[in-house]
């Protein structure tokens, strides 16, 4: 007994590592031995005597609060494993912290706080702001589009399928249009915030909703925890669209005397159609001409794309086949949403009955 315990000791000496002697519960192996047996003990006599004659405690709350605590735990402990030390110190990518809260403060306004708000209010007229909003949306998507075609590391990027050497300078480049990107659709969210002050809270829908919330998810986690070179051509072709399709939402929001220059409204939806079929052939040629690709991201994204694709194809079918467009109903097509009669309807719940408006004003946006 005394050469077992001489040889155990020896082997624990040899094996432990010094980094960890100074951490809790890993300077020696008798708090975690203690703390292993007192579990024995408690979950297999002391625990059952102790509850024999004893009702069961309603631990409801108690259940619900350690199941959010383990999310959150495993969350933190595999964003630590693999995380880009690259984005560390960029805001909001230190930890998923700060972008779960902006997520979840936003889910609970646009579904709650914000309609509770609102209930015994008039809409707000945010014309202007509305107006402000749009122009900023084009100048921001702009730059970021700029930043990426004026560099030529970008195209190499593209159109090697991610086969030469890189440097860390590269690295960085690539991942500060990543970052650039991913705020804009931190930047989204507000199109929800419009909706919920106008009182349209019929336009707050999960297609809506969800899609807003997953966009942001989504992107962020990939730009945080996976290489980005996969999603290039998705960021470049919804970067251009976006350029364009705010561009249109600002003459829209500027009211009836710039109805006569938005006659290629359709074409948004052909956009974002073409957006999808380039994406889908990129990534799928990707599989067999790229050099390290992660196909985890690349099915994924096919699959996204596919999906949208037939979204976007039906919304289009059914919408300029018909003679008119139904008015006062939104129709949604993936994150396209279209909204009609916007500044009639304020102005309506404004009390201001002058002007007879039928322009196709506010549209929620991709």
């Amino acid at each position: 007994m005394e050469n077992l315990f001489g040889v155990s000791f020896e082997w624990w000496e040899k094996g432990r590592s010094p980094l960890l002697d100074s951490w809790p519960l890993f300077g020696s192996p008798l708090p975690i031995a203690s703390i292993l047996f007192t579990y024995l003990i408690f979950v297999l006599h002391l625990g059952p005597k102790f509850m024999k004659n004893r009702k069961p405690f309603n631990l409801k709350i108690a259940i619900i609060l350690y199941n959010a605590l383990q999310v959150c735990y495993n969350a933190y402990g595999l964003s630590l494993v693999i995380r880009g030390p690259l984005l560390d110190s960029w805001p909001l990518f230190g930890s998923p912290l700060p972008i779960a809260s902006i997520l979840f403060t936003y889910l609970i306004f646009v579904l709650h706080l914000g309609p509770k708000f609102m209930k015994n209010r008039k809409p707000f007229n945010l014309k202007i702001a509305i107006i402000l909003y749009n122009a900023l949306q084009v100048c921001y998507n702009a730059y970021g589009l700029s930043l990426a075609v004026r560099h030529k590391l970008f195209w190499k990027y593209l159109f090697s399928f991610n086969c030469f050497e890189k440097s860390v300078t590269d690295d960085v480049f690539i991942y500060r249009v990543a970052w650039i990107m991913t705020m804009n659709k931190l930047l989204d969210l507000v199109d929800t915030i419009f909706f919920v002050l106008c009182k349209k809270q019929s336009h707050v829908s999960f297609l809506h909703v969800q899609h807003h919330f997953l966009t942001l998810s989504i992107t962020w986690a990939y730009v945080k925890y996976f290489p980005i070179r996969e999603i290039m051509i998705a960021m470049l072709c919804n970067t251009i669209v976006h350029t364009v399709m705010y561009f249109y939402y600002f003459l829209a929001a500027l009211g009836p005397a710039y109805k006569k220059y938005l006659w290629w409204k359709k074409y948004l939806t052909v956009m974002q159609i073409v957006q999808f079929v380039v994406v889908i052939s990129y990534l799928t040629a990707s599989i067999w001409l790229s050099c390290d690709y992660n196909m985890k991201i690349v099915y994924p994204f096919i699959s996204y794309g596919i999906f949208n694709l037939f979204l976007f194809v039906k919304f289009f079918v059914k919408t300029y086949n018909s003679e008119e467009l139904l008015k006062d109903k939104v129709s949604i097509c993936g994150s396209l949403q279209f909204s009609h009669n916007y500044t009639e309807d304020l102005e309506q719940q404004h009390g201001r009955k002058g002007e007879e408006h039928t322009s196709t004003n506010y549209k929620k946006r991709s």
